[in-house]
Parts: structure tokens; C-alpha cells; sequence
């Protein structure tokens, strides 16, 4: 039986080849799909099209910036998305805001429309470049998208933003480009707003037995002074039993915030060969030495043969 989420991805495939043309034997695209944000709770991200290489394997580097630590509920926030990476021409991105029930975070205003868009899918927005906005034969970066992000209404919790972006070769085929992730989270202003949060990103859901499942987590810090802060994870099975029993997958991983920043960790994890072939949450959290939880993150991942 097929899983959900691979008829998700099936469906965004159909999608990219509806929406693609054949230009005197190149493959072009003329709009970029949807779903491909490297956002929950499938994950799929740009290596689904542009898969020469693995994520994060150029030269390059990819910023979400202008996130505010907290956000007042209905206001209007500038966004900037940076790429930049030696030797590429051609540029794409994909955004978007989740609450953590799933539902769209906030709204998205497309202040420059030449160069961005926004379209929506299976009720969730995404925002992306235009064929201009890939900016081709522009050599290297930096690349910038400006954006707009209007918070949602009080109440609505923490927000979690993925984003998934390709640094091209430009020869119109899927080969030769290389991808990047980022993730952010930001929560409400208001009294007694949480410290800090965690945003989970794994590259995929989809793990064949002695591979990595491999995860960027991304710790935030909400202007609260405090001690360090550790990130630890472990994974929940079928039943609810825990692996590993006692402990966690790797040793906590310390980091002393620093006001209005975020701390970006790759975690790696080899999955033995002898795994049984099930679906497994994998569940992170964060907290002070001592203390309880300060936010937690979770997936579902497949295991495969």
C-alpha cells in the first residue's frame, strides 16, 4: 500500500512535469513546484528535481533573514532571502510559514513581483522566484528575494519557517545544481513567552536501512537571558517504547545563546542494516541543565530495504 506521503510526492512530481516545457531539447521550467520547501511533514525539498548532489555539498550557503525573535500578532515583517555559491548562474528558492497544527503561519504580500510569487497547495502558501526572478547568468551571488510576512492573529504559537533553495549551472537540465536548506522559528510577544525553540529539517523522510538519517536542527534564542541550553534526541517506536531505552541518540549538544540568535546543528545518524522496516518519530528537545523542556520537535520517518 502506498504511503501518504509518497503520493504527496508523486502528485508535486506531476506537478513540475506539468508545469515544465521542452524548449528545442532542453528542459525548462516555467514554474516552480510546489511543496518543495523542505517544510513538515513530508520534507521534500529542490534535490527532488536537482539531485546531482547532496544537500548542502557546494560552496555556497543559504540565509533566511529578518525573523524577528518575537513577533506582534498582524504585524508586517521584511524578509530577505540570500544564495550565494561560486561558479553557479542561476538561482531559485522556496518558502513557507507553519503553525505547529500544520496550517499556514501568518500571510505572505509579494512586494517585488517581478522577481517573487506565491501560489498555494494542499492549503499551504509557499512563496518563490519568477523566471526573472532566477536571475540568470548573474554569476556567483549574492542572490537577494525581498518579502513580506504579515504574523498571524494572538494565540497562534510558534511559527516554524522552511525554505529549501538551488544554486544553478544554468544549462536547463536538473543536473549540475546544487541545493540548500534553512529552517527558523520565532513565537509571540507576549508575557511569559518561551526562551527559546527548536525547528526541526531533516534532508529526507525516507531512510534506506545503513544509511544517515541526517537532520538540521535549529535552536533559537527569544531575547531571555539564561544559562546554556542543550539539544537532545531520541526516537519513538511503533507501541511507544523508546530508542535508545535509557539516554539519547547522541550526547547533549551545549550551546549559550546569544540574544536574538540562532544555533544551526547537522545531526547524523547510521541506521543498521538490520532495522526493522517501520515507521518511527523521531522526537528533539531542548532545555537547561536540570530543567524541564523549554520546546520540543518531531517527524515521522520510513525506514526502507
Amino acid at each position: 500500500m502506498l504511503r501518504p506521503g509518497f503520493l504527496v510526492l508523486f502528485s508535486l512530481l506531476l506537478s513540475w512535469a506539468v508545469a515544465s516545457a521542452e524548449a528545442g531539447g532542453r528542459r525548462v521550467v516555467v514554474v516552480p513546484t510546489d511543496g518543495v520547501a523542505g517544510d513538515t511533514p513530508y520534507f521534500g525539498n529542490c534535490t527532488l528535481c536537482h539531485g546531482s548532489f547532496g544537500i548542502g555539498q557546494g560552496d555556497g550557503s543559504l540565509q533566511l533573514l529578518g525573523v524577528p525573535d518575537r513577533y506582534v500578532p498582524g504585524q508586517s515583517y521584511p524578509l530577505q532571502v540570500v544564495i550565494e555559491d561560486p561558479h553557479q548562474i542561476r538561482w531559485g528558492f522556496q518558502l513557507t510559514a507553519v503553525l505547529e497544527d500544520q496550517r499556514d503561519a501568518g500571510s505572505w504580500v509579494i512586494t517585488d513581483p517581478v522577481y517573487t510569487q506565491s501560489s498555494n497547495i494542499y492549503g499551504r502558501t509557499y512563496t518563490k522566484h519568477t523566471f526573472a526572478g532566477s536571475f540568470l547568468g548573474v554569476p556567483d551571488g549574492p542572490i537577494q528575494w525581498d518579502l513580506s510576512w504579515v504574523a498571524p492573529p494572538a494565540g497562534s504559537g510558534k511559527v516554524r519557517f522552511f525554505m529549501s533553495a538551488t544554486a544553478s549551472d544554468g544549462n536547463d537540465q536538473p543536473t549540475g545544481d546544487y541545493v540548500y536548506l534553512d529552517a527558523d522559528s520565532c513565537v509571540e510577544d507576549r508575557v511569559g513567552h518561551p526562551r527559546a525553540s527548536l525547528v526541526l529539517q531533516p534532508e529526507s523522510i525516507e531512510i534506506p536501512r545503513g544509511s544517515d538519517l541526517v537532520v538540521h536542527a535549529n535552536l533559537r534564542d527569544h531575547g531571555v537571558a539564561g544559562s546554556p541550553i542543550a539539544l537532545v534526541s531520541r526516537v519513538q517506536l511503533p507501541g511507544g517504547a523508546w530508542y535508545p531505552a535509557a539516554g539519547y541518540l547522541q550526547a547533549p549538544i551545549w550551546w549559550q545563546p546569544v540574544l536574538g540568535q540562532s544555533f544551526p546543528v547537522r545531526l547524523s545518524h547510521t541506521i543498521p542494516v538490520s532495522a526493522p522496516l517501520i515507521s518511527a518519530t523521531y522526537v528533539a528537545w531542548i532545555g537547561e541543565a536540570g530543567g524541564s523542556a523549554l520546546d520540543r520537535d518531531a517527524f515521522v520517518f520510513n525506514l526502507l530495504p
